[in-house]
């Protein structure tokens, strides 16, 4: 359920169909002779700037005791630096796949449960190109779409690449960029990646600039969910990288109930 921003998320199926066609037809429109024209051609041609940004590593403070208003919502715990706004029961909706909290201050967070979207899981897990890219990712489980197969596509970039020196090496890496560029979400000329005791993953654009930011958030059972803040016009506050920092730092995705399993409740309740 990646780069909702891009509008991917809807359209899975399509978009890996067109990414398969893409490289197909640039190996047909390049017919290389040797390893290093077609990476030449590749380079020339087809990077964009993505290519070329890897996620830094993101400082997190610890966290002592209750630094926000904490909430624990369904199966997310979590807490954000909005005590002040009286906000002790925000407005919460739900679809199958997503849960949106709007805060009165005029902040939305919004979760996109991967695992419940299963047009994304299926066409990720059959298509053959993707499969390439898992075992490049996680060797050791091929089946894997979690963590390990993402830090490989967010991570790789152009310099991978330009160490390649056989053809299957190099139209792996061009498969992994391509497919870089289709989850990357739009406008995020900034990455970081991170890590704490509960979760891992990525951060995608500053809240700071844009006021918005996409998280990639994997449990260490590679539970994978996306995270994206956005603040309305005439909201109250400002999102600051100190306040996702403040969330990535309490964030935990708590396993499921049975009635969460089947949609049947929803569980709110707030701290």
């Amino acid at each position: 359920m990646l780069a909702i921003s891009s509008g991917a998320a809807e359209n899975t199926s399509t978009n890996i169909e067109a990414l398969a066609a893409q490289i197909l037809a640039q190996l047909e429109q390049n017919a290389p002779k040797t390893p290093e024209a077609f990476r030449t051609n590749i380079l020339k041609e087809a990077s964009t700037p993505v290519w070329n940004i890897a996620p830094e590593s993101l400082s997190l403070t610890a966290i002592r005791g209750n630094e926000g208003q904490a909430y624990a919502i369904y199966r997310y715990q979590f807490q954000v630096p909005w005590a002040g706004t009286n906000d002790s029961d925000p407005a919460v909706s739900k679809t199958p796949h997503r849960l949106s909290i709007s805060f009165s201050n005029g902040v939305t967070c919004s979760f996109y449960d991967f695992e419940k979207n299963p047009d994304a899981r299926v066409a990720i897990s059959t298509n053959e190109l993707i499969r390439q890219i898992r075992v490049l990712a996680s060797p050791k489980r091929e089946d894997s779409i979690g963590y390990e197969f993402w830090k490989h596509v967010f991570t790789t970039t152009t310099e991978d690449m330009k160490a390649k020196t056989t053809f299957d090496a190099v139209y792996r890496d061009y498969a992994t960029l391509t497919f870089k560029t289709m989850y990357w979400p739009i406008h995020a000329d900034h990455a970081y990646s991170f890590s704490t005791p509960s979760v891992r993953g990525f951060q995608f654009g500053d809240p700071q600039t844009k006021q918005t930011c996409v998280l990639e958030v994997f449990d260490h059972d590679d539970t994978h969910i996306t995270v994206l803040f956005k603040v309305h016009k005439n909201a109250m506050v400002r999102l600051t990288q100190k306040d996702v920092n403040l969330f990535i730092s309490t964030l935990k995705i708590l396993p499921e109930t049975e009635d969460q399993k089947s949609n049947k409740t929803l569980d709110d309740t707030s701290q």
